[in-house]
């Protein structure tokens, strides 16, 4: 059904490029107009997308010729039904001139395609009250690849892009345009649904970028989609997906202490956190004393500052030394957060706070929840 504004009438909109064939429109709306059909659909805007030589091929045809409202007559339609008139012919202009475009034989020419199809395409997806059914039946092949990326980026779904299909004798009779008599095989009409992953509105929280900023932004996304293939150690060295990082020696050997305790806890990779890969103030207490200063002396060759940070913890007292570690977690969280990783991979490999025990959020564990087959130490 199509979606309705608030006076209760339908924001039913028909969207299409189009070269120098303009029965792809006719054939369309005969389709979709037709009781031969049975899909009693009405739109309420036509748009054509074009260049200058097609606009000249549709004014020709379809209204200096009268096969508009012939159209029209067969379908036993009153003249006007169908809302489509000269105005609804838009051309590409180029972006830097402003000169329309007569063919698209160049890059700037697509680029000025690209821009008035994505334009179209996001002005009819941007409102609730619209539903967009499209086309790529018409024009070069580029024009048919724009808009299919632009429903990628912008399309809902309510939205949907059909491909049209006639006989090839009659796809090259430039004098047919719809059928006379829909029942006869050899003038069957055959519209299928493109299948496209719309994807733009549901992987990106800002559609109003360009569209090669959005694209980019949806590709980035689904490049770190995947999971993280490895995560190599060298002291405070890390590196990600080609992405390497350091961070301050007494942070790092918190990192590695919690890399080691998943990778060498024996629940599955599967886990979510548990007190076996992860470690709650107990266990941190204990271990930043034993474990954690062995990290560091790993760092740092056993030097000044990893005895400086020896002798503080052996002889701080628990309840201080504990908002120490509370400390460095979270700076450590902050550094691993601060890198050039995409967001979503920083997510994956920074420590994460969980509580352990339902209901009581007083007990607090950390850990890295990663695969451990991914954990590789190379030092």
């Amino acid at each position: 059904m199509a979606a309705q504004d608030n006076t209760g009438n339908s924001k039913d909109v028909f969207l299409t490029v189009m070269g120098t064939t303009p029965a792809v429109l006719t054939e369309c709306m005969y389709y979709y107009y037709s009781e031969y059909y049975k899909l009693h659909r009405t739109f309420t805007e036509i748009k054509v997308l074009t260049t200058s030589v097609g606009r000249e091929c549709l004014v020709e045809s379809l209204f200096a010729n009268g096969v508009w409202t012939r159209m029209e007559e067969t379908l036993e339609l009153a003249k006007g039904t169908i809302p489509f008139s000269e105005s609804d012919i838009l051309v590409f202009e180029n972006l830097e001139t402003g000169a329309e475009v007569e063919d698209l034989l160049t890059s700037a020419d697509n680029e000025a395609a690209s821009y008035l199809i994505n334009t179209w395409v996001k002005h009819f997806t941007d409102e609730d009250t619209y539903r967009l059914t499209a086309t790529v039946a018409g024009g070069r092949k580029t024009q048919s690849a724009l808009m299919a990326l632009a429903f990628q980026l912008y399309g809902r779904q309510q939205d949907e892009l059909i491909h049209l299909i006639v006989s090839d004798k009659l796809m090259a009779n430039r004098e047919w345009f719809f059928p006379g008599n829909p029942a006869d095989p050899q003038q069957q009409l055959s519209v299928s649904d493109v299948p496209i992953l719309r994807v733009g509105r549901y992987l990106s929280r800002n559609t109003n970028q360009s569209p090669d900023e959005l694209a980019r932004e949806i590709q980035e996304s689904l490049v770190a989609a995947q999971p993280i293939e490895e995560l190599l150690i060298v002291k405070n060295y890390f590196t990600v997906a080609g992405v390497k990082f350091r961070i301050t020696p007494r942070e790092a050997s918190y990192y590695r202490y919690l890399l080691k305790r998943r990778l060498n806890a024996p629940c599955t990779k599967e886990c979510q956190g548990c007190s076996d890969c992860c470690a709650d103030r107990q266990t941190l207490l204990r271990d930043s004393r034993s474990l954690v200063l062995d990290e560091h002396a790993l760092i740092s060759n056993n030097g000044g500052h990893y005895l400086r940070s020896r002798e503080n913890r052996l002889n701080t007292r628990d309840d201080l030394l504990i908002n120490s570690i509370w400390e460095e977690i979270s700076r450590l969280g902050s550094a691993v957060r601060n890198t050039d990783l995409h967001p979503v991979r920083r997510e994956d490999i920074a420590p994460r706070k969980l509580y352990l025990t339902p209901g009581d959020r007083r007990e607090v564990s950390y850990g890295v929840i990663l695969d451990p087959s991914k954990i590789h130490f190379l030092d």
